[in-house]
């Protein structure tokens, strides 16, 4: 009856296990599946919101993609947003990543969005002029399309980044990666 049992026992266990990891297999496979057939957002179907504040000498800014569509679409979620302004006449601007680019793709139903933040020093640190550097910020949303970030709810795509004008005085723009939840640093 002991041999039995424990018979019993194994098997229930060998069939538990087996049927975990089928489970999470076919699960993996499901998910796979579903983000291969879900469409990229095209750069119409979604917004790209900057909104920023200043703050005790600090600027610091909320990136937002919503997806404005009837359908569910997704984008990529490897890069970062990225400043866009002449590196070549402004080499004292460093631009720093902060934190870990995000989850390979973010699957946004209709009226969802994703966040990313901003973090500029706004001048004071400097001990030479300040001089204000023309910016646009945009996001690659898939491998074919990017889109240019409206800033503060205007029609206007550029802003104004405050940076040092002594080439050896660096100012850091931190930016953070995608994420579905927004920042507290507002």
């Amino acid at each position: 009856m002991t041999k039995l049992l424990k018979n019993f026992i194994w098997l229930t266990v060998s069939t538990s296990i087996a049927s975990l990891i089928i489970g999470l297999i076919a699960g993996f496979y499901y998910r796979d599946w579903k983000i291969k057939n879900i469409a990229y957002c095209l750069p119409e179907q979604i917004s790209a919101e900057a909104k920023f504040e200043g703050a005790a000498g600090n600027i610091f800014g909320t990136f937002i993609i919503k997806n404005n569509s009837e359908n569910t679409c997704q984008i990529d979620g490897k890069t970062f947003v990225e400043a866009n302004f002449d590196k070549d006449l402004y080499t004292n601007i460093n631009l720093i990543n902060d934190g870990l680019a995000g989850t390979s793709i973010y699957v946004l139903k209709p009226q969802e969005s994703v966040y990313a933040a901003i973090h500029i020093p706004n001048g004071p640190q400097c001990s030479s002029k300040i001089r204000s550097v023309p910016t646009t910020f945009s996001y690659a949303i898939s491998p074919d399309n990017s889109i240019i970030f409206n800033i503060n709810n205007q029609a206007k795509k550029e802003f104004l980044i405050t940076a040092c004008g002594a080439a050896g005085e660096f100012t850091d723009v931190s930016i953070t990666n995608l994420s579905d939840q927004t920042s507290n640093q507002q």
